[in-house]
């Protein structure tokens, strides 16, 4: 530019700077050249006397490909004002790419009227031009009816329009025309092929994609790298891997693009481990690549490895940006990490993160989903766009939360404003429905899927339906809807009126419920569980027996709950006798502290949930089974009831446990003559006292009959309140069937009694005496 100076020097005391061409020249370095400066060339232009239309066009088309495109509808309006000059073909095609890259649509149509009025209709580059400026300003329908109205058309027509129904999402209109061009034989070229190829992704014709890819190969069209691209799209989104692998490796040049579409195949494959490895294998990375692999982690529900990668994220110095919070934002509600979603919200306020209505459905569900619904709603109050996903996630949050008056009064807020709720939107308010009871409104969101809205039911409405039915003790409706379904019921269906059945004791149609449960998947051991629930509550305990039996002798279990929670940031999980967590011989060791140990507030063990079920751990000893001792059987997950018919006993965990031992050194099932006696009322009065302490009863109010059952780890032989008379021990503790007689009994070396053929079978699975955990292996004897 110093040396550009010093010749514009020369031309002004030359008198050279007269010479309109000579300016031209001077004008076209500072426009186009590497080394210009548009600064400069706008100076030059406005202090040179009656420019000609070359030097306008030379300037307007130097800040059309800069990054000052506003400057270019400047500049043009600058060259009418002037009046000397008018715009030629050459100027409008210029002017017209900036209006559509600053999607200036209205000001688009101004500069058509100007092209209508200097006659310039006709000519194929501006025609070309209008045809792009309509496109990428979102006028696809607009577009196509001047192409199909129009006979001017060129390679570059074809494609501005094939291309333009493909970003719009709209594959089928564009295959439509590619096979108009083909009838007119007009040969596509690689940019053609590139919008056909695009076009069989968005719609998934994987058999049409190929047959695209054999006519780019017959007919020698150029392999550029955007088409090649292109292909491995198609074939990722189509499912096929192997010919995207084929096309990857054949690549001897490729881009970020490339190695982020084949990381999103193999992620989208479900081969998450090959996707990390290619990750780290790129060359280079940008935050697309970076948010691909963490949306895959995502949506693969591997929360925790999508926030460890968003932490590599921040290490590398990659800025996030709006898609990358939403992936966050997603994890934290599928791990339910508050704490984490919180600290995303924060970073996107602090960095200034564009908040728009997809971000900010995000947060909304982020916020629901991890338990705080008032933040949820005021999140939805203060975000600046909703669209029907924002709507549908507050309404589905509230749901959620048991706020089912509130969910219905936003959902019926929703439609009053024009917004179209969809089958997501539904499933949120028939839960709310379900929730409160709200059986004729129910009905009639139901009905109004159908008949105002075009939407037909899916599993999940119906099962919404059925719940809500089956909590208002409708149970022969929810049957006969299920019977009227287009399609079958599944598990689910099923299950929710099979519950209901069970808590309203109609065994009729549970029976018949369960029956098609049991069939549809016989190996869940909740849904035995449940049935000999229901027997059980009916007294019906025969039935509960075989049901009970028939699932130990197909060696089935209840799957184990997980529990997690969050502590200063990280997620913890714990299942079932899980001993994996790093710190769990601490854990341990911690609840199998003494309770009397002041440093050890029994309000902790309150609310870690432990104490809930130990009021009822003492009626372990009717059925004479410990949860951790060897694989689960049928008395583990017995059915005990003691003041109340309807209480239901469920197995002890291993914390559970120890706290039960160290308050009742007695195992369950000891045999009375096994139990040690005291003479002194006081020790079993404090003794039950620390342990009601322990479990909580004083602060529930739990029954006195109930509070004479739990267990003291001394027994007085005398009478007393807390007195406990010893009997002989008269049942199988397994199977708690009576001895028929001595020789089908064996008595184990800690003195437990069984039936010879029940604790055969338990030892099958098991080593240990099923009520005191003894190794009896090495020796038992039968008596």
């Amino acid at each position: 530019m110093n040396q550009l100076k010093q010749i514009h020097t020369q031309m002004i005391l030359t008198g050279l700077i007269l010479d309109g061409f000579s300016v031209s020249r001077l004008i076209a370095f500072c426009a186009i050249s590497e080394s210009g400066c548009l600064a400069y060339c706008k100076r030059v232009l406005e202090n040179t006397d009656s420019p000609n239309i070359y030097s306008w066009n030379l300037a307007i088309r130097g800040y059309s490909e800069s990054s000052k495109l506003e400057q270019t509808i400047l500049l043009y309006k600058i060259m009418l004002r002037n009046g000397e000059t008018k715009p030629d073909n050459y100027t409008f095609p210029f002017v017209l790419k900036a209006c559509a890259q600053l999607a200036f649509v209205q000001l688009g149509f101004e500069i058509l009227g100007h092209v209508l009025k200097l006659g310039f209709d006709s000519n194929i580059y501006i025609y070309n031009a209008v045809l792009h400026m309509l496109v990428s300003c979102g006028e696809v329908e607009l577009a196509g009816n001047l192409f199909d109205e129009s006979c001017l058309r060129d390679l570059v027509s074809w494609n501005t329009v094939i291309n333009g129904y493909v970003r719009s999402g709209r594959g089928n209109e564009a295959l439509r025309v590619f096979g108009e061009m083909q009838e007119a034989n007009v040969m596509p070229d690689e940019v053609t092929m590139i919008g056909v190829v695009s076009s069989c992704a968005q719609i998934e014709d994987l058999k049409l994609g190929k047959e695209f890819h054999k006519f780019i190969e017959e007919n020698g069209i150029r392999l550029t790298i955007p088409l090649s691209n292109a292909l491995m799209d198609m074939y990722v989104k189509c499912g096929s891997l192997e010919p995207a692998q084929v096309l990857f490796r054949k690549m001897t040049r490729k881009t970020m693009v490339t190695w982020t579409t084949m990381l999103v195949g193999f992620a989208r494959c479900g081969f998450l481990d090959s996707a990390r490895n290619l990750f780290n294998e790129m060359p280079e990375r940008d935050a697309v690549s970076w948010n691909a692999l963490i949306s895959s982690y995502v949506h693969a529900e591997r929360a925790r490895d999508a926030l460890a990668l968003f932490h590599e994220m921040q290490a590398m110095n990659v800025k996030p940006n709006e898609v990358t919070m939403v992936s966050l934002l997603s994890a934290c509600s599928q791990l339910g990490a508050l704490d984490t979603g919180e600290w995303v919200h924060h970073y996107i306020d602090k960095h200034k993160i564009l908040l728009n209505v997809t971000l900010g459905t995000a947060l909304v569900d982020m916020y629901a989903k991890c338990g705080n619904i008032a933040k949820a709603v005021k999140v939805f109050r203060e975000i600046p766009q909703r669209n029907s996903l924002t709507w549908t996630s507050v309404i589905n949050g509230l749901a959620l939360h048991g706020h089912a008056k509130d969910s219905i009064s936003f959902f019926l807020e929703m439609i009053s404003i024009g917004f179209v709720p969809d089958e997501v939107t539904f499933i949120g308010v028939l839960s709310a429905c379900c929730h409160a009871g709200f059986v004729d409104e129910g009905r009639q969101f139901f009905a109004q899927m159908s008949t105002e809205y075009n939407i037909s039911p899916k599993m999940k409405h119906y099962s919404c339906m059925v719940d809500l039915l089956g909590r208002a003790d409708l149970l022969s409706e929810a049957e006969q809807l299920i019977k009227t379904m287009p399609m079958e019921p599944d598990t689910v269906i099923l299950g929710a009126l099979f519950f209901a059945c069970k808590n309203h004791g109609n065994v009729a149609i549970g029976e018949r419920v369960a029956a098609k449960l049991l069939e549809l998947d016989p190996h869940d051991g909740g849904n035995y569980v449940q049935l000999a629930n229901m027997y059980l509550e009916a007294n019906m305990r025969e039935k509960a027996e075989k049901v009970r039996m028939m699932m130990w002798e197909k060696g089935l279990d209840k799957t184990p709950g997980c529990s997690s929670i969050e502590v200063d940031g990280a997620i913890h999980e714990f299942v079932v006798r899980d001993k994996s967590h790093p710190k769990s011989q601490e854990i341990y060791a911690w609840v199998t502290t003494t309770p009397q140990d002041p440093a050890l507030p029994m309000m902790e063990t309150r609310d870690k949930g432990i104490c809930i079920r130990l009021e009822f751990a003492y009626h372990l000893s009717l059925y004479g089974a410990s949860n951790n001792v060897g694989p689960s059987s049928p008395e583990s997950t017995s059915y005990a009831s003691h003041a109340n018919e309807n209480d239901r006993y469920v197995p002890l965990t291993d914390e559970e446990s120890a706290i039960w031992r160290t308050y009742s050194p007695v195992p369950p099932g000891t045999p009375d003559e096994c139990i040690p006696s005291s003479s002194s009322d006081d020790d079993s009065s404090q003794e039950l006292t620390n342990l009601t302490e322990a479990v909580g009863t004083q602060s529930r109010g739990v029954s006195k009959k109930l509070i004479s059952t739990l267990p003291v780890s001394k027994y007085k032989t005398g009478g007393g309140f807390f007195a406990r008379k010893k009997t002989r021990v008269e049942q199988c503790v397994i199977c708690q069937t009576e001895y028929i007689n001595r020789d089908s009994q064996i008595t184990l070396p800690c003195k437990h009694v069984y039936h010879e053929r029940c604790i055969k079978m338990w030892l099958e699975i098991s080593k240990a005496c099923p009520a005191c955990c003894v190794d009896v292996t090495a020796k038992n004897s039968c008596k």
